[in-house]
């Protein structure tokens, strides 16, 4: 992440700079991952350790539907349906001496000929508190994003695009079972 980058491969490892050495502050790092058609994404978050979610986090999307990270997270594996891109934003507020992510992607199902882009952007912006705050408030009411941004042991708080329930990601499994049929 943060470094400007176009790559094709059938698999590759995706982190924060200088992983697991830390990262400096003021970074806001978009990476997409694109599936070829009849494919999907799978993202297996390896080692998620970041400060309070008020310094740092990701916000991932699955298709329509995202959720920000930020704490430790235990390992994890996400799957996205068919054709279905993963975006990442990777943002901090203050520079952090150790920790950071590490994520591997790879396509399914595994083919001679089936790849993922992958495009990230060099980014690194004096960003702030209410930068992201506002940038969040748009997708969702004020009081939930502002309860991320102000506590500091939140593990993960989903959000949908709508007034849905608050919608959780398919299991691993059963994505993977949907892909044998």
């Amino acid at each position: 992440m943060c470094q400007s980058q176009d790559i094709t491969s059938s698999h590759g490892f995706i982190s924060t700079p200088n992983y697991p050495n830390g990262f400096i502050s003021n970074l806001n790092c978009p990476c997409t991952l694109i599936p070829l058609p009849n494919h999907s994404i799978i993202l297996e978050i390896i080692d998620f350790n970041l400060p309070i979610c008020a310094e740092s986090g990701l916000i991932l999307w699955i298709g329509q539907e995202f959720q920000t990270k930020c704490l430790r997270q235990d390992p994890v594996t996400l799957i996205s349906d068919t054709q279905q891109n993963v975006t990442l934003r990777f943002y901090s507020l203050k520079s952090n001496k150790q920790g950071g992510i590490l994520m591997k992607y790879s396509v399914t199902p595994e083919s001679n000929n089936a790849t993922i882009r992958l495009q990230c952007y060099s980014k690194s912006t004096i960003i702030n508190r209410s930068t992201i705050s506002n940038s969040l408030l748009k997708l969702k009411s004020s009081s939930q994003i502002q309860n991320l941004i102000n506590q500091e042991n939140v593990m993960e708080l989903p959000i949908t695009n709508s007034n849905e329930l608050l919608k959780q990601f398919r299991s691993a499994a059963s994505i993977i079972e949907a892909h044998k049929v």
